[in-house]
């Protein structure tokens, strides 16, 4: 039986082994395919920027974040999350004109690039992919709900490529933290949000002492809920070693970013 024993640990050791390097092969590809699809969506908004020399208007591009993918993906599997891409990326082509780019990014992250368009017409693209992407995709059976968060950049005269690509991408992550189906329109102000959002994920946390207790105390004094209990809900502060304490909203949306552990509560 030892030797039986020995050569089961061995495959197992084996087995882990291989999964371990299956997925950072997978996640080496999956960078590849985004740094690849990134330079082609790149060198499409290169070509409408030499067009505005010629009178065509700047483009706007407009990044979309699948809102709860990977929820998707943990429910229903790998397979049903790769139909809802292709139904998103279906669905994201009827809105646009025929001079438009709809790129998959990479995960669950769609660019559309609208060359040669008004402010006004940017918006209401976006407007439409929140309205398409609204009814529900069948699954195996069942109706899935999607939407997206977008960021639209407003392209002026002189921007380069890197700029428009930023600026989407704040407008996005400004989207994420509205809510589910939210599109933003980027402006300046964003950039002051990233920064401080950035500043949040880069400070220490001090977490509470085992024998802190559950919940609001009848002098609304604040005290401490763990990670993953159910009594989040009643937790209505974080004691910061230089702020004070904070509500929930100022340090949940940074702690989520930065995966620390404390973000991981439920509710």
């Amino acid at each position: 039986m030892d030797g039986i024993d020995l050569l089961a640990d061995e495959l197992d050791v084996m087995q882990r082994t291989l999964e371990q390097q299956v997925t950072e092969r997978t996640e080496e590809l999956d960078r590849a395919r985004r740094a690849m699809a990134r330079a082609l969506l790149g060198g499409r908004i290169g070509q409408a920027t030499a067009r505005v020399e010629r009178g065509a208007r700047p483009p706007c591009p407009v990044l979309l974040d699948l809102d709860g993918f990977k929820t998707i993906n943990d429910e229903w599997g790998h397979d049903a999350g790769d139909r809802v891409l292709v139904e998103v990326a279906r669905r994201l082509t009827g809105v646009v004109r025929a001079a438009d780019t709809v790129a998959r990014l990479g995960g669950d992250e769609f660019a559309v690039l609208l060359p040669d368009v008004t402010d006004d017409e940017a918006v209401r693209v976006a407007q439409r992919a929140v309205r398409a992407l609204r009814p529900p995709v069948t699954v195996a059976g069942w109706a899935v709900l999607t939407s997206a968060s977008i960021g639209v950049c407003l392209g002026r005269r002189g921007q380069s490529t890197e700029l428009l690509l930023r600026d989407a991408d704040t407008a996005m992550c400004a989207a994420k933290a509205g809510g589910r189906g939210a599109v933003r329109v980027f402006h300046g102000r964003m950039h002051d949000a990233a920064r401080q959002r950035l500043q949040r994920a880069s400070e220490n946390w001090r977490t509470p002492p085992p024998s802190a207790s559950y919940g609001c105390t009848t002098s609304r004094s604040c005290s401490w809920a763990p990670a993953g209990s159910w009594r989040w809900r009643r937790c209505c502060g974080w004691l910061h070693p230089e702020r004070g304490v904070l509500p929930p909203a100022a340090f949940l949306r940074a702690a989520e970013d930065s995966g620390h552990p404390g973000a991981r509560a439920t509710g």
